[in-house]
């Protein structure tokens, strides 16, 4: 993560400050190689994991210029869907018969670790998420959610109370999210800057293409959702 000292040396919030060397290496190394890799990127992740100070500077200089110029090339926005076969369906021919799987560019992947811990960093330092969330956040877990629910029954038993809990399982939420509501809220939330260019430019104008077996789709154009989180 960049320091709060550089920020301030800088004068630059971390919506805008530059990106640095350290955060692309940072990046490089939490890069899982064994991930399923885009179809036209194959060997890109062990290259680029063995690349050293030279790949690092290469992918350091691409990114400064998405960052500074607020753009994202189309490879990064491009996801390919491959089908798989759901075990045990009676029918094939549905598309609930099958379970989505977004092979995302790898360099593409890298962009988005960085931007990633910028945009957690700052939701938690500036208090954007609320206590209760567990879900997404480092060193928590829906254990500590469970723990609270066990203690809220644990105490309306002890008052002689009745306790009535509510799940909600979203079907296919990041597919259906709405875009333009999403970057609203960020705002909202202030998320400004380069930050805010960054992911508006993301989300926009992305494409995907199905692949089924040995048949390959034509390129659509996705108007709703969001890549689910791979970082």
């Amino acid at each position: 993560m960049i320091e709060r000292e550089k920020v301030k040396e800088n004068n630059a919030t971390y919506e805008e400050i530059y990106i640095i060397i350290e955060e692309v290496q940072a990046a490089i190394s939490l890069m899982d190689v064994k991930s399923a890799p885009s179809p036209t990127e194959k060997k890109f992740g062990i290259m680029i994991f063995k690349g050293g100070d030279t790949m690092a500077e290469c992918l350091h200089y691409l990114f400064c210029k998405c960052w500074n110029k607020g753009c994202v090339p189309k490879g990064f926005k491009l996801g390919p869907k491959i089908m798989l076969p759901k075990p045990s369906k009676e029918d094939y021919n549905t598309t609930k018969s099958y379970r989505p799987i977004t092979l995302e560019s790898i360099i593409g992947k890298l962009m988005e670790i960085i931007v990633k811990r910028r945009l957690v960093w700052k939701l938690e330092v500036e208090d954007g998420l609320a206590d209760t969330q567990n879900a997404y956040r480092n060193n928590r877990t829906c254990t500590q959610s469970l723990m609270r629910a066990i203690q809220c029954i644990q105490e309306g038993m002890v008052k002689k109370q009745s306790s009535v809990m509510v799940v909600i399982d979203y079907e296919s939420c990041f597919e259906s999210v709405w875009r333009a509501g999403l970057l609203k809220k960020a705002h909202a939330h202030g998320v400004n800057g380069r930050l805010w260019m960054y992911l508006n430019e993301f989300l926009t104008d992305r494409q995907y293409y199905l692949r089924v077996n040995n048949y390959t789709s034509p390129i659509f154009s996705s108007k709703v959702g969001i890549p689910k989180d791979q970082c």
